[in-house]
């Protein structure tokens, strides 16, 4: 009894872990520094995602908009950009500076019978950053031209290499992307007009030029609404619900394991324990 007790209570209580879901696709805008223009993102009808008809009806489609004109796109385009802090839009509108929506496997933290599977062949080719010019892609800049790839592990891999945008600037028209290999943290700043790949350690975007753009969030913030100052680290939006849901599951594991100690040792002991009555002389 007390075993069936023990395994009915665990199930139910650790079974949110292993249902755990990362957040999914929703449409959104994210306005450019200077507040003149909207890039509008809608999830794809083809993804998975959190319904939003009033911004569709609004925009009917994925692009560029002078803020409060939405029948007059600068340009519309096909491409989705899942997290918005993974995507950037210059002043003038003609330039999208976007990371691919690669994200660490979150299986890895949740599930502790999650066996990490091995480096896929080919990875240092996938894209770090996208730049498109009015909608239409410009060029790509794969890992193994901005970082050290064999220095990716297995973990890093699975579901990444996750790359972010760390700093942006529209004047300087440069871009710092981040990374993880193995816990250490790679920086590389491109020039998103010309390709140019500045050497390491050099090119960085000052804090003046950052403040006149956008000085982006750290890599811990996987989404999230703008933040004009960006003078502090925000968490996202998507980032607390994670958090918050996971302290929601391990509250209630720890309800249903205290729950299945106290009716353990409420249990009347068994036939096996009972002490024998007296015989009477």
């Amino acid at each position: 009894m007390r075993s069936r007790i023990c395994t009915l209570l665990l199930f139910f209580g650790c079974g949110p872990l292993l249902a755990f879901e990362p957040v999914p696709a929703r449409s959104y805008t994210k306005a450019t520094a200077d507040g003149r223009h909207l890039l509008v993102m809608l999830v794809p009808r083809s993804i998975r995602g959190l319904p939003n008809d009033e911004l569709r009806a609004k925009y009917g489609r994925s692009g560029l908009y002078p803020t409060n004109a939405p029948n007059h796109p600068r340009w519309t385009c096909d491409w989705y950009v899942q997290y918005e802090s993974g995507v950037m839009p210059t002043n003038d509108g003609e330039f999208v500076v976007r990371v691919p929506d690669r994200k660490r496997n979150w299986r890895q933290v949740v599930d502790g019978k999650y066996r990490v599977p091995p480096r896929p062949p080919g990875v240092e080719k996938l894209a770090a950053v996208i730049v498109y010019r009015n909608g239409q892609l410009q060029r790509t800049v794969a890992l193994d031209e901005l970082f050290d790839c064999p220095k990716f592990t297995n973990a890093d891999c699975d579901g990444g290499p996750e790359c972010v945008l760390d700093r942006f600037s529209d004047t300087a028209n440069r871009v710092t992307i981040r990374t993880t290999a193995n816990g250490v943290v790679m920086k590389r700043t491109i020039d998103f007009h010309t390709g140019e790949i500045f050497p390491v350690g050099s090119g960085e975007i000052s804090d003046v030029a950052a403040s006149n753009s956008f000085k982006l969030r750290p890599p811990t913030d996987p989404d999230g609404d703008a933040d004009r100052s960006h003078s502090q680290p925000v968490r996202s939006r998507s980032t607390r619900i994670i958090l918050a849901g996971m302290v929601v599951v391990i509250a209630g594991t720890l309800a249903f394991l205290t729950l299945a100690f106290v009716l353990i040792r409420g249990q009347p002991p068994g036939p096996a324990n009972a002490r024998s009555p007296k015989l009477s002389s």
